[in-house]
């Protein structure tokens, strides 16, 4: 291992994670960080870990100013060096998306926690800050090879690839290729959690629930629902759920418009993203009222008035189709009622929002780097890093 700097007795790393997912994970990397730093500096030095759960801001461009926000935690905190966990995906510079950043002269690790992908998501984090750390405490950055973060199986499936020069201030790691996209993709979703959506649904399930107890309590309803096959009642279904979806990101006003070639790239990802957590959160809303209705339509529904009104015996799938029926029915009131649900709670499942509100952040972060500049140098003062 390449000599580090001389001098350090103690060593204090600081691991923030975003609220969520990442500040589960940064529990799991303490040890990690610590058996990293110990292997460093040969362990000759003591070394500490600290967690907090904090985001950082993004600037105009989208983008962390790595370097400014890693030097005001490191003051603020004590610490020697940051390992920032985010739940937001960071746009590769070749690649679908940055896995993580290793800026070498401010001692920052950046990892995006949507790039770690669904399965072995610890494993991986634990590989990426171990790497990390051993990066940003090498002088001969040359020396800092990357080491295997996916396994030799995972990396035939979503390859992570050095897409910087041995020689450059920081290394970056990219997932490459479409199934780099796919691992991508996948990761922010399991970030999200789409199905934390459903209580923030309860005004479109009470109405949905409202209007499609009338399938159980008129016959009209009865005799359609029997008529219907199961293609034709699956199309409704589906009608019904992509109605809901179309609601629900028009009247949030979650789409996103693109600005430009680099935006237009983060647009895409982000509205693919709207589109799949709105979906997967509606379709479970769906399953949810439709248990609701068949348990109800078995309690209230006699067979053998089902049977009268449909004139032939009746059996359990007669029940499973009024059930069905009823629900896409319901599903299609649910957008109307999905206007008194709570609009930043369904805002907040989308990356775009989370974005806009980092972007606030940014002036606080630059109100405190205009009082540090006016009593520092502007040679002692770190590069910007952007990610």
């Amino acid at each position: 291992m390449s000599e580090v700097a001389p001098g350090i007795d103690r060593l204090v790393i600081g691991i923030v994670a975003d609220d969520g997912f990442p500040a589960r994970i940064a529990q799991a990397l303490i040890p990690t960080a610590e058996a990293a730093a110990r292997a460093a500096f040969d362990g000759d030095h003591e070394v500490a870990v600290e967690s907090v759960v904090d985001s950082l801001p993004l600037n105009a461009a989208g983008e962390i100013p790595l370097g400014d926000a890693g030097a005001m935690l490191r003051e603020r905190h004590g610490w020697d060096a940051v390992v920032y966990l985010t739940d937001l995906p960071r746009l590769g510079l070749e690649g679908p998306g940055l896995v993580g950043d290793f800026d070498h002269r401010n001692r920052i690790v950046l990892l995006s926690v949507p790039a770690l992908g669904v399965f072995g998501v610890r494993r991986r984090a634990r590989r990426v800050v171990k790497e990390g750390l051993r990066v940003i405490f090498t002088e001969d950055v040359g020396e800092a090879e990357p080491v295997m973060i996916n396994n030799p199986v995972e990396a035939r499936l979503a390859p992570i690839r050095r897409t910087s020069a041995p020689d450059a201030e920081s290394s970056l790691f990219e997932l490459t290729g479409l199934r780099g996209y796919l691992q991508l993709f996948a990761g922010m979703v399991r970030s999200n959690r789409p199905w934390r959506l459903l209580p923030s649904l309860s005004g479109a399930l009470a109405a949905s629930a409202a209007v499609g107890a009338f399938g159980v309590f008129y016959t009209s309803v009865y005799q359609m629902s029997d008529s219907l096959t199961a293609e034709r009642l699956t199309g409704i279904s589906l009608f019904a759920v992509a109605l809901f979806v179309v609601w629900l990101i028009l009247h949030n006003s979650l789409w996103e418009r693109p600005a430009g070639p680099a935006p237009n790239r983060r647009a895409v990802l982000y509205n693919a993203f709207t589109v799949v957590t709105i979906g997967m959160g509606a379709l479970i809303m769906y399953a949810t009222l439709y248990v609701i209705l068949l348990v109800g339509a078995v309690a209230v529904i006699d067979s053998d008035y089902f049977a009268s009104q449909l004139g032939h015996p009746v059996n359990f799938t007669d029940y499973l189709d009024l059930a069905w029926l009823s629900s896409s029915l319901g599903t299609v009131a649910g957008a109307l009622g999905s206007s008194f649900d709570n609009e930043d709670a369904i805002r907040s499942a989308t990356y775009s929002r989370r974005e806009n509100e980092r972007h606030r952040l940014i002036e606080r972060l630059d109100d405190k780097h205009e009082d540090k500049h006016d009593d520092e140098p502007s040679d002692e003062r770190g590069d910007d890093r952007h990610v």
